[in-house]
């Protein structure tokens, strides 16, 4: 992923998001993972939230970007 590029995903309803699904789903990360890969976005209790699941997610974090030390400013501008 390129810098400020956002991920893909979806942040579902107004207001709520994918709230709702994230907490009754028991599969919701799976199937996201399955279909936006192992970075995605969501929108959960109100807030955009990036989603990193696998090592695939770990790697990029731990090893491509150790510079990014603002990373919670660059999730609230999504």
């Amino acid at each position: 992923m390129k810098n400020n590029q956002i991920p893909p995903g979806s942040f579902g309803l107004p207001v709520l998001g994918e709230t709702l699904s994230f907490f009754f789903d028991r599969d919701f990360s799976k199937k996201r993972y399955y279909q936006y890969g192992p970075i995605f976005k969501t929108y959960l209790l109100g807030r955009p939230t990036v989603v990193m699941v696998g090592p695939e997610a770990l790697e990029f974090v731990l090893s491509s970007h150790q510079d990014l030390r603002n990373w919670h400013r660059a999730i609230a501008d999504i």
